[in-house]
């Protein structure tokens, strides 16, 4: 089954456009690590929450190590206005906020029926969670009270099939990975919905299972698939979409890629689980 995607995928991507380059490989002995964030200084922060902690890169490669009580199986990461880091913990059920200096100052427990997998900071005081399990988004402060939920179970409309992760994009417009539906959801701030991107599939412009996106608000944005392998790109939010190739014009195939972001001098940032590896690629 894989192999025959991966055919039909090169099939259609001989002539794809953009290119991209590997640029850097970072190695920090993780195990299946699974978003990456970068902060406004440049740092590049990564999920490893297999082994408990998050790492911290420097653009050359050096890293730090974080580990806390309270930190216990990170999931999801997202850089903070002030330039600190928020943390969706899966084992602890809570969202962890750090400053930029990295020491916890709040953590918002969740319930333990959430499925929290991401989290994006919306504006000084409101957050927007990921609630994979339960197939929507809710909404809460920063003190950790709930305020709304988006979606539910379905394919049609404002419904999620296990969402996974959530980014903005242009017009400030909010964009949700719709893991199982093979699309990207849009929304406004006040949780109205702007439509779709992709539809299941396996051809250029077209998901099979999306796991991350990293848009920026002027720009493109890209979406990883963790099955085939290759990240589809898109121009904006009315491009049909393509898929990343390598100088050799086929697909760039990446070893279950996950996390995603843009890096403050254009780099993407990408999480390869599967190798465990920091990928930063550059496209042109």
């Amino acid at each position: 089954m894989r192999y025959l995607l991966y055919t039909l995928i090169l099939a259609f991507t001989v002539t794809a456009q953009p290119r991209a380059d590997i640029v850097y490989r970072f190695q920090g002995q993780m195990e299946r690590p699974t978003d990456v964030a970068v902060l406004n200084d440049g740092r590049i922060c990564v999920a490893d929450g297999v082994n408990g902690r998050v790492l911290v890169f420097q653009q050359n490669g050096e890293y730090e190590e974080l580990r806390f009580p309270e930190l216990k199986r990170p999931l999801g990461l997202a850089a903070d206005l002030n330039g600190g880091l928020l943390i969706t913990d899966t084992e602890a059920d809570a969202i962890l906020i750090l400053d930029q200096y990295f020491t916890l100052k709040i953590r918002l427990p969740l319930n333990e029926a959430v499925d929290a997998t991401d989290v994006l900071v919306v504006d000084e005081n409101l957050l927007w969670v990921v609630d994979n399990d339960n197939h929507q988004v809710m909404v809460i402060d920063r003190q950790g009270h709930f305020q709304s939920t988006i979606g539910r179970k379905g394919s049609a409309g404002p419904t999620f099939n296990y969402p996974a992760t959530i980014s903005y994009g242009r017009e400030n417009r909010i964009f949700i990975c719709d893991v199982l539906n093979g699309r990207i959801q849009l929304f406004e701030h006040d949780g109205s919905y702007r439509g779709q991107i992709a539809d299941w599939g396996i051809t250029p412009g077209s998901l099979f299972r999306p796991k991350g996106i990293a848009a920026q608000p002027d720009g493109p944005f890209v979406v990883s698939d963790s099955f085939t392998g290759v990240i589809h790109y898109f121009k904006s939010q009315s491009s049909t979409g393509s898929v990343l190739t390598s100088s050799s014009l086929e697909p760039l195939r990446l070893n279950n890629p996950l996390g995603l972001a843009w890096g403050t001098d254009g780099v993407l940032w990408v999480v390869e689980s599967g190798s465990g590896d920091l990928l930063g690629i550059k496209i042109r």
